[in-house]
């Protein structure tokens, strides 16, 4: 009922959102660039582990897809939290739906470019399981940590700016200390 009018409204407002378009194009931009140059045929001869495995690709479009969603999350979700007056439980769960499914779509379209680039202009062997498999094995886990992050800090701290600094800050730790991993 309700929160499938929510969820409904919430990706077609994210739809009108400058910010989502701008953060999308330069995720989308940014992603497919990075595939070009370090795993097509097109200029210099891609170095062997990026195209040698057929998850060697759609790996890499999982792992730049990952800092794509972390800026969609960051900069484009859960401002209703200081632009409503009243939020409860079944508004939030509508928004979370509508802009799960919109990052969700973004995705798709990502991946279904990087299927395009690793059939056409990539040496690498070509296997449709593995874009699959890391859409659902890690693009969608990451994407609910980290809408749930987002909700969760910007629910505590009311005040915008500190809460996306505060944001920044914590994926900025996990990123440092994980990089090794």
């Amino acid at each position: 009922g309700i929160m499938k009018i929510i969820a409904r409204y919430e990706w077609r407002l994210l739809g009108r959102s400058q910010i989502f378009w701008f953060v999308g194009c330069i995720s989308f931009i940014s992603v497919i660039l990075l595939h070009f140059f370090f795993q097509s045929n097109f200029g210099f001869e891609s170095p062997w582990p990026l195209v040698g495995l057929p998850c060697a690709v759609p790996f890499l479009c999982a792992y730049f897809l990952n800092f794509a969603q972390l800026f969609f999350v960051l900069f484009v979700t859960g401002n209703f939290w200081y632009d409503d007056r009243r939020v409860d439980s079944t508004s939030v769960l509508g928004k979370l739906l509508g802009t799960l499914g919109r990052v969700v779509c973004f995705d798709g379209i990502v991946l279904l470019m990087a299927i395009l680039i690793h059939v056409f202009a990539s040496s690498a062997p070509f296997d449709l399981y593995y874009y699959f498999f890391y859409l659902f094995i890690l693009l969608l886990p990451s994407l609910f940590f980290l809408l749930g992050m987002v909700f969760f800090i910007k629910s505590l701290i009311r005040i915008q700016g500190i809460a996306l600094i505060l944001l920044i800050g914590i994926f900025s730790i996990l990123f440092v200390f994980s990089s090794g991993v």
